[in-house]
């Protein structure tokens, strides 16, 4: 069972900094490939350049790789839908092309919950792993190199514009925290029954913007002049290492797929930090980043952050909102540590940051009724 330390936590920075919630280290990958394997393939940097690497190889045969992408019905008006770029990016490389359309990323939450044994709704990751089951079985995907490569360009620009005004580690960890201000809202401290503990993150997060830390993290990182160090060692020691991870290798250990990330196998990983400087991998003038696999793929001119995530706001009104109301009421287990009249005054906001707390609540729910159900089975 979570405490409610824990709970400030999960509903600020979206994850649990403690090490029973983390996974080891991915394997490196195998010298020798399975004959057949799926890639990712979004209309992003990763997985394209991911495809780019296994072509080069002397051995590449493009009838041995599959691509595989998934859709949201709530994205199907945008102007270029992820499939049809990773579709193109496919055929560019002769490789087979596969996407799943999903109506519902919720539809299977308590099952997944149950899985990643954490009140999460980010889960939907399980859908691809899924269908990477009924092909190949062996799932290779792009993930740790936004926070290797400076892939949340969205948020650096932000950080420096503000950051020469912070006096003290406090206020750049404030101002951090502003920069993920989609993760909580902006009365968080009327949020919760007991009283929030702002200190309890910002002292989690002293260990990357106390002033030692942050000048000397800037130098050793080639970070003189952009100032980026402590942003993203605390990116990469938080979600990635606390929820991405954990709860992917989580998802696809109970799919029975193999998992394979090259990015953050150790020789991959450390390359990154040490080959290039922040300054050769994000430009602040042009809000540009992953700048060496764009130079590999000649893709300077695409700043755009891209992925698989579905249009929460479209979701919200055209199904969330009902899924969420219709699960929780006055008697709802939740509102052990939620405030209802929080709840109650909040519940019409359409708002990027209110619609993930009600999700955030409505994983709650049903984490807490799984606790109820098979308290055991849980706390392993």
């Amino acid at each position: 069972m979570l405490s409610l330390d824990e709970l400030f936590f999960m509903f600020t920075l979206r994850y649990i900094p403690n090490e029973s919630h983390e996974i080891g280290q991915p394997d490196d990958i195998p010298e020798h490939l399975p004959h057949r394997i799926n890639v990712t393939l979004s209309s992003g940097i990763d997985s394209h350049y991911l495809l780019h690497a296994f072509s080069l190889m002397p051995n590449f045969r493009s009838s041995n790789y599959e691509g595989l992408c998934v859709d949201f019905i709530d994205n199907r008006d945008d102007d270029e839908p992820e499939s049809v770029k990773a579709k193109q990016i496919a055929e560019r490389y002769g490789v087979d092309f596969r996407k799943i359309v999903i109506d519902d990323p919720l539809e299977d939450l308590s099952k997944l919950i149950s899985i990643v044994k954490e009140p999460r709704y980010n889960l939907y990751q399980y859908y691809l792993y899924k269908l990477t089951k009924e092909r190949t079985g062996v799932l290779v995907t792009g993930d740790g190199a936004d926070e290797l490569y400076l892939g949340y360009t969205f948020r650096y620009r932000k950080y420096l514009d503000s950051v020469f005004k912070c006096k003290t580690w406090e206020d750049k960890a404030r101002l951090y925290l502003q920069c993920h201000q989609n993760d909580w809202v902006i009365d968080q401290e009327s949020l919760f029954n007991k009283t929030f503990n702002w200190n309890l993150i910002i002292n989690h997060l002293k260990q990357y913007f106390y002033d030692g830390f942050f000048e000397d993290s800037a130098n050793k990182m080639g970070d003189n002049n952009l100032m980026l160090g402590p942003l993203i060692l605390a990116d990469l020691n938080g979600k990635l290492r606390y929820d991405f991870l954990p709860s992917n290798t989580k998802l696809a250990s109970a799919t029975g797929i193999v998992l394979l990330a090259p990015f953050l196998v150790k020789t991959e990983f450390e390359s990154a930090l040490r080959q290039y400087t922040i300054s050769q991998k994000y430009n602040y003038e042009e809000d540009i980043g992953k700048i060496p696999l764009r130079h590999m793929l000649n893709r300077m001119t695409d700043n755009h952050k891209r992925g698989f995530g579905f249009d929460i706001v479209k979701y919200w009104q055209r199904k969330g909102f009902d899924r969420v109301v219709k699960k929780i009421n006055k008697d709802s287990l939740c509102f052990e540590y939620i405030n209802i009249d929080w709840w109650n005054k909040h519940l019409s906001d359409t708002t990027v940051p209110y619609i993930n707390k009600f999700f955030q609540i409505y994983s709650l729910e049903l984490y807490l009724e799984l606790m109820e159900r098979q308290p055991l089975e849980m706390r392993v």
